[in-house]
């Protein structure tokens, strides 16, 4: 809990700071990283008018702009943290040339929903789980993979390196969606309601909530529980009422949406190291002048670097969360979790039939090279 404690007063100072240096004193409500149901005077592309700083404090005096960013997260997780701070980033580096409305909540809509509005214009930004970003684009279906990546450093190398920098231009091209970085989402668990689990035996007779995506589904079957496909949005309510006895997801988001006051039993299963896709509206980003571009990527590049941190430090105090309220933690051994592994190949086999034989191939290469 003191970690948790420590991060908001971070946060608290981080916001303060930021609004002073890149707000010029604005007063915009927007500064905390998220916003009221009602939005911002000038959240239909407006723009305000707060007095500019003086020539040579801003390293961006182009024309105004105003960019949306949707999250489907909590503004007060690891995720919102650090998308308030990639506000706070820009802001300061571009005076009161560029406002940064940041939409955490589901204020937008669900994920899909925005990142759907990101793909027409409607939005500029987002922040979208890969879970979901992978029915935007077949061949990004591979990340569903259970067990594919052993560890955050090899996620982090894998996700930052050649391979995938060479699939995002796909996506750029077939999508109109610039992915500008991948930050960590967590490293995925299961939690549930009914007992401890340390063996695949273990998950016997278990309904379990996922992602609609045959991927996940077929590990929990395979694991010989049920999958349940079922809203993000609809999940709490879905666990508090029993229609299913637990949920696949890691623990920034377990203890965020307080899933845990309703799941006693929580397992470090690491089946999947989940990545956040920051991603902005192609056409948008090419009209803007170079010295923005380079301004939103670099601060992209902070996003990445912040939010794998908080990411890790959330895993330390989200553990502390959840035992101070009586939930059994357990982390799995290495040889606990390859019983997991071990009942994985027909899943293997579907994401080969669903992203082609070579195409899987040439993941499984990349993996390896960043192992």
């Amino acid at each position: 809990m003191k970690k948790t404690k420590g991060i908001s007063i971070v946060l608290m100072i981080t916001i303060c700071v930021g609004l002073l240096a890149g707000c010029g004193g604005s007063k915009d409500s927007a500064g905390n990283g998220s916003v009221s149901e009602a939005p911002p005077a000038n959240a239909a592309g407006g723009t305000s008018d707060n007095a500019q700083p003086a020539a040579g404090d801003s390293e961006y005096n182009g024309p105004k702009v105003v960019i949306k960013v949707g999250l489907g997260a909590a503004s007060t997780g690891h995720s919102g943290i650090a998308l308030t701070n990639f506000k706070n980033g820009v802001e300061a580096r571009c005076g009161g040339n560029v406002e940064v409305q940041a939409y955490a909540d589901s204020q937008l809509g669900s994920e899909r929903e925005v990142s759907e509005g990101v793909s027409i214009g409607t939005v500029e930004m987002s922040t979208i789980g890969m879970g979901t970003f992978a029915t935007f684009y077949e061949k990004l279906q591979f990340v569903n993979t259970p067990f594919l990546l052993s560890s955050r450093e090899q996620s982090y190398k894998f996700y930052d390196g050649e391979f995938m920098n060479g699939l995002n231009e796909e996506v750029k091209q077939a999508i109109g969606i610039r992915i500008l970085g991948y930050g960590e989402n967590g490293t995925r668990g299961l939690s549930n309601n009914v007992r401890e689990i340390k063996s695949p035996a273990d998950m016997a007779g278990l309904k379990i909530r996922v992602q609609e995506n045959p991927l996940h589904i077929g590990m929990i079957n395979e694991l010989g529980a049920s999958a349940t496909p079922i809203a993000f949005a609809e999940l709490y309510t879905s666990l508090s009422q029993k229609t299913v006895d637990g949920q696949d997801n890691g623990i920034p988001l377990t203890v965020n949406n307080r899933f845990y006051e309703v799941q006693p039993y929580y397992t470090t299963l690491a089946h999947c190291i989940d990545q956040l896709a920051f991603i902005a509206n192609d056409d948008w980003f090419n009209s803007l002048d170079p010295v923005l571009q380079k301004i939103i990527q670099e601060e992209v590049d902070n996003w990445k670097t912040d939010i794998r941190q908080l990411a890790a430090d959330y895993d330390i105090s989200g553990i502390e969360t959840m035992e101070a309220a009586g939930v059994t933690v357990t982390e799995l051994t290495d040889e606990e979790r390859q019983a997991f592994t071990n009942k994985m190949e027909p899943v293997y086999e579907t994401a080969r039939g669903l992203v082609g034989e070579e195409f899987f191939n040439s993941v499984l290469e990349a993996v390896e090279k960043a192992q």
